[in-house]
């Protein structure tokens, strides 16, 4: 939590500047008056769809934890998705999010085998949907802007190819039967070194019962295809309510000329090229891209203001909201007993069955 602190800190310092640069030859008095003109209405909406963006990662990881037989909450897992929104907000690349993520989970007693393979197929199926969408884009001709641009081109590519790998990465991690815990015994060993392990038998005999709970989940989702289906479904439909923000400002200034996917399509060029970038929450390059992006689809007058909306909301409003939720998740730990660790270890291949289900409220 300290380093979440500092990381909180640098990322309120960088805020701090970029909006300074950005409004320093603004008047405060016209940029109200053009806010003002905004309709609440749609700004409205813009909330329920930054509400439902974070619900439907909250049922992509519930429908892959259901699979194993483990139905936590859904106000519970809904909280594990803003704890992961705030401190990817705040980390570079978003890296954080995930670790977080799976700390609050095994805290919850839910076995470190199955939570880590769930969010690791999350993940992949996250980065499967953003290349999806973007090269609906690309074909649609609506990333022209981005394409013709001498910097945000190189920007678009670099974005692609980290989507690309991460892809890659993430579905050897999940049906390799060496790689994972390869690499974890490996940092076992440094650890030790390092003298940050005192016992490291006691680490490598956990790692062994985790890495067979997650080698019976991954024998399970190839056997089961259908729940990465429905889960790449999910995250599909989660990008496509983030990418949609911007098109709910357009809107609530009365604007009408250009379309829903138009819109979409340019916020999902803009996020893969920035999201991989070591700021927290892809600050600076953010707005400035979007400035760039969006300057023939917004009037020059109301550029600023749309920036400043469509990032309050997707950006700012969630990292507030994450982080209030995630202190009192912090404050807060559910105790669950989990049935299936009560098996003998030869029987950790039968995990993945319906008959077995843990409630986390």
């Amino acid at each position: 939590m300290k380093k979440n602190r500092a990381h909180l800190i640098f990322t309120g310092a960088l805020a701090v500047l970029t909006l300074f640069f950005l409004f320093r030859n603004v008047s405060n008095v016209r940029f109200l008056e053009t806010i003002k003109q905004a309709d609440f209405r749609f700004l409205l909406i813009s909330l329920l769809v930054l509400f439902l963006f974070i619900m439907m990662e909250a049922l992509s990881l519930r429908t892959l934890l259901k699979s194993f037989g483990f139905q936590p909450g859904l106000r519970r897992i809904f909280r594990y998705a803003l704890a992961d929104f705030y401190v990817s907000s705040i980390t570079p690349g978003a890296c954080g999010g995930q670790p977080t993520k799976l700390y609050f989970m095994s805290r919850d007693q839910l076995p470190l085998g199955v939570s880590s393979l769930c969010v690791l197929l999350f993940n992949t199926c996250y980065h499967v949907s953003m290349l999806l969408i973007v090269a609906a884009a690309w074909f649609s001709g609506a990333l022209q802007p981005i394409t013709t641009h001498p910097a945000l081109k190189w920007l678009l590519l670099y974005g692609a190819l980290i989507q690309l790998s991460l892809v890659l990465l993430f579905i050897t991690l999940a049906f390799s039967k060496t790689l994972a815990p390869g690499l974890l015994r490996r940092l076992i060993h440094l650890l030790t070194k390092v003298r940050l392990i005192k016992k490291p038998e006691k680490w490598l005999a956990r790692l062994e019962e985790q890495t067979a709970l997650y080698h019976s989940g991954s024998s399970y989702f190839k056997e089961h295809p259908g729940v990465l289906g429905k889960t790449l479904i999910l995250t599909t439909l989660h990008l496509l309510l983030l990418y949609s923000l911007p098109y709910w400002v357009y809107r609530s200034f009365g604007l009408s000329g250009v379309s829903f996917l138009h819109i979409l399509f340019l916020q999902a060029g803009l996020t893969i090229g920035v999201e991989s970038l070591p700021l927290p929450g892809g600050l600076a390059a953010n707005e400035g891209s979007f400035l760039i992006v969006f300057a023939n689809v917004f009037p020059q007058s109301l550029l600023l203001s749309a920036l400043l909306l469509s990032r309050g909301i997707s950006y700012y409003l969630g990292l507030i909201i994450g982080g209030i939720s995630t202190w009192f998740l912090n404050k807060k730990t559910q105790k669950i007993t989990v049935p299936s660790l009560s098996r003998s270890k030869s029987d950790l291949r039968q995990i993945p069955t319906k008959k077995s289900h843990v409630m986390v409220q």
